[in-house]
């Protein structure tokens, strides 16, 4: 579910098993109190579901519709039942041709799937930023130790999702050696930064080594 302050337009991501059960209010309806982690403010988050709590008793008169529904129930019991097994055989047959037009077209809906996973990561990645990316190289038992840290954050009003963080060190225009940091937490909220350290030991380190860190 996607949520949106109406008042900076921040938008989250949130599964609705984790707003709880709706509150009742007698002027808003049902739904939830939400703060924004942007502007700190607390709107309302009007419900999609009708919840019966008592705040607008709903009143029938049953034996009225008893009557009413009960000149229907044998003329319309044979006809539901046809209609219930029509719509289970057109079920079934849609299945079968959409299982068949996926398979003969497999290739073409995988290349598709993977453009748009492309695409999003590309997009996500770009609206993160790198700062304060410091390395340093220790000579520790005859190895060397390069630890390579930062700060990633986040200045959209988007949750931004990333894979990793690429680390090349390079000798001249070449590269000497790589390696992929994948930390714990892949998101970061709106206004927030998210720290990382990471560490190679190496048997051999040449003179004038350069080091790029970009986000994948």
């Amino acid at each position: 579910m996607r949520i949106r302050c109406p008042y900076c337009d921040c938008f989250y991501d949130i599964h609705p098993d984790t707003l709880g059960k709706p509150v009742g209010h007698e002027k808003l309806g049902f739904g939830w109190w939400l703060r924004c982690y942007q502007c700190q403010k607390k709107f309302w988050l009007k419900s999609t579901f009708v919840i019966n709590t008592g705040f607008s008793p709903i009143k029938a008169d049953n034996r009225m519709a008893i009557n009413k529904l009960s000149k229907f129930t044998h003329k319309n019991r044979k006809q539901n039942k046809n209609k219930r097994n029509y719509s289970i055989y057109i079920v079934i047959l849609l299945l079968i041709i959409a299982g068949s037009v996926c398979y003969t077209h497999i290739n073409y809906i995988r290349d598709f799937f993977v453009t748009k996973i492309n695409h999003f990561t590309a997009f996500a990645t770009t609206s993160l930023q790198l700062s304060n990316i410091t390395y340093r190289i220790d000579k520790v038992n005859g190895q060397y130790y390069v630890a390579v840290m930062g700060n990633i954050i986040n200045n959209t009003n988007t949750i931004m999702s990333y894979s990793g963080i690429r680390i090349v060190l390079l000798r001249g225009n070449s590269e000497f050696a790589s390696w992929t940091y994948e930390p714990d937490v892949k998101t970061v909220i709106p206004g927030d930064k998210v720290v990382f350290n990471t560490d190679r030991l190496f048997e051999i380190m040449p003179s004038n080594i350069k080091v790029l860190v970009r986000i994948i």
